[in-house]
């Protein structure tokens, strides 16, 4: 059983391209605020803030982007992850080094980035909830897990649907 899982056209095109939009706009902000700098506070405010917040949306686009796959094969034994952005690496997970899943409906919100981690807390991969079919991906990973991992991961999950 070979299943594979991406994302849609629209979703690929807004995660591969959303921080060059985002990136462009704050620049076309930022530069001619700074050129036009007098010494006034307003402008250097301005131009401070929104540096600011595009260099942390670069970093946490990295961060995210860093270890998520487009394309996820689900085989028998294993996960093979690839087509990384400006990446050309592939993982390979089994099933059985999966060590803890979180985020998204993992802790209780219907949306969000999963992340999955495999032993000593590294994270492995990480998926948005728009990938295609990814109920049968989240399926097949808890069906697939370790036993006493897969009754922690619905212990936490019932506890959050207790709150």
């Amino acid at each position: 059983m070979n299943l594979t899982f991406t994302y849609p056209l629209f979703n690929r095109i807004v995660y591969k391209t959303g921080i060059i939009v985002i990136t462009a706009l704050g620049l076309f902000f930022v530069i001619p605020i700074a050129l036009s700098y007098k010494g006034e506070f307003m402008n250097l405010y301005l131009t401070i803030l929104i540096s600011v917040g595009l260099l942390i949306a670069n970093i946490s686009f990295y961060k995210i982007y860093k270890h998520m796959p487009f394309k996820i094969v689900a085989e028998d034994d294993k996960i093979i992850c690839n087509n990384y952005f400006f990446q050309k690496k592939e993982i390979e997970i089994s099933y059985d080094e999966i060590e803890k899943i979180d985020g998204g409906v993992f802790t209780g919100r219907l949306y969000g980035l999963v992340k999955v981690y495999k032993k000593d807390e590294v994270l492995a991969f990480n998926y948005f909830y728009k990938l295609n079919n990814v109920k049968d991906f989240e399926t097949i990973i808890l069906s697939k897990m370790r036993k006493e991992i897969y009754e922690k991961v619905i212990g936490e999950l019932s506890d959050t649907k207790s709150k």
